[in-house]
């Protein structure tokens, strides 16, 4: 799983609203494997962040174990949000 975090401007500078998505992709990494699942959103709670993680780790087959390693940026929110969808088993690295 990759995963890392992007600030949006507002398009009008007056308009003075900037926010942050989250950007991940969740795939099996295996040499001929396909691109694997993408996701973003808005919303970057641990909840939200922890439930789109594993809902893009099922939808490549991930089934509660095995390993699931996570590159980003380092922010302890990101590599949580791992954690918390592969809790039952302890398969985050």
């Amino acid at each position: 799983m990759s995963i890392d975090t992007a600030h949006v401007r507002a398009s009008r500078a007056e308009a003075g609203r900037n926010f942050e998505i989250v950007v991940a992709q969740c795939g099996r990494g295996g040499r001929g494997s396909g691109p694997g699942r993408y996701f973003t959103t808005a919303d970057t709670s641990k909840r939200e962040l922890q439930s789109r993680t594993l809902q893009a780790l099922q939808s490549e087959g991930y089934a509660g174990h095995g390993e699931v390693t996570v590159l980003s940026d380092g922010r302890r929110d990101h590599e949580e949000a791992a954690e918390g969808a592969t809790a039952a088993d302890g398969a985050y690295h």
